[in-house]
C-alpha cells in the first residue's frame, strides 16, 4: 500500500538558532538537545534500514513547493538520497510554499496517483466495526 510521508530532517540537536535568534527550518519539531540521527525517527536511517535488510516497503510520493524555504532543501536531498540507495519513490515539485493552498493543490495529485478502488479509500480505524 501507498504511504505518504512527511520529511523534517534535523542534523544533529535541535531547536537549532540562526544569529537573529529564529528557528532554522525544520528544527522546531524537536526539543533543545534531542536527536533523530540514527533512531527510529529518522528517516535516512529507515530508508537504508529497509533497504539493507530487503524489507517489502509502501510505495512513496514526496513533494515540495519551489518556493518552501522551509523543506524544499531537505525534501530534495532526501530524494537524492532515496535515488542514491535505490528505494523507489514518486517526487514532484511545483510552484507554492508551506501552505494550504499548495498542500490542497497537492492533494489532487496524490489522490490521482494512489491506487484506489472505486474512488475510495477503505482504512479500518482501530475500534471500528
Amino acid at each position: 500500500p501507498p504511504f505518504l510521508f512527511s520529511l523534517r530532517r534535523v542534523e544533529g540537536t535541535g531547536p537549532e538558532l540562526t544569529e537573529a535568534g529564529q528557528q532554522t527550518p525544520g528544527s522546531a519539531a524537536y526539543a533543545p538537545r534531542e536527536t533523530l540521527n540514527g533512531t527510529a525517527e529518522d528517516p535516512y536511517w529507515q530508508a537504508k534500514n529497509i533497504m539493507d535488510r530487503k524489507i517489502e516497503y509502501p510505495e512513496l510520493y514526496l513533494c515540495c513547493g519551489t518556493e518552501d524555504e522551509l523543506c524544499l532543501a531537505g525534501t530534495r536531498q532526501f530524494h537524492s538520497y532515496l535515488e542514491q540507495i535505490g528505494m523507489h519513490s514518486t517526487y514532484h515539485e511545483q510552484a507554492g510554499v508551506h501552505d494550504w493552498e499548495f498542500w490542497n493543490d497537492e492533494l489532487k495529485r496524490i489522490l490521482a496517483w494512489l491506487p484506489l478502488q472505486n474512488g475510495l479509500v477503505h482504512a479500518e480505524m482501530p475500534g471500528s466495526v
